[in-house]
């Protein structure tokens, strides 16, 4: 369970790090702790329902992480997205 945990907390690093180089955004730790924890949440209901094989509940956990990054982005752009363009409204 532990190297599961340290798995997804590499998957957010390296994410995050990627971000920052990518996209010039950074994500604050907040989110990036947020990320890490839906992983590790997942990680552990997958491992109460299959305990017998422990890559599967990294990689499921790995996944979680994943889609949960791609889920604060899209909203986090799409936030910035509509300051932009009602900051452009009102500024001619």
């Amino acid at each position: 369970m532990l190297s599961s945990y340290i798995a997804n907390l590499a998957i957010v690093l390296i994410v995050s790090y990627i971000i920052n180089l990518a996209i010039k955004s950074r994500v604050e730790k907040s989110l990036n702790a947020l990320c890490w924890l839906c992983g590790c949440v997942a990680s552990t209901i997958a491992q109460k329902h299959n305990p017998a094989q422990p890559i599967q509940y990294t990689l499921f956990g790995i996944s979680a992480t994943l889609i949960a990054f791609l889920f604060v982005l899209f909203v986090k752009e799409s936030i910035w997205a509509i300051q932009n363009l009602n900051d452009s409204r009102n500024h001619p």
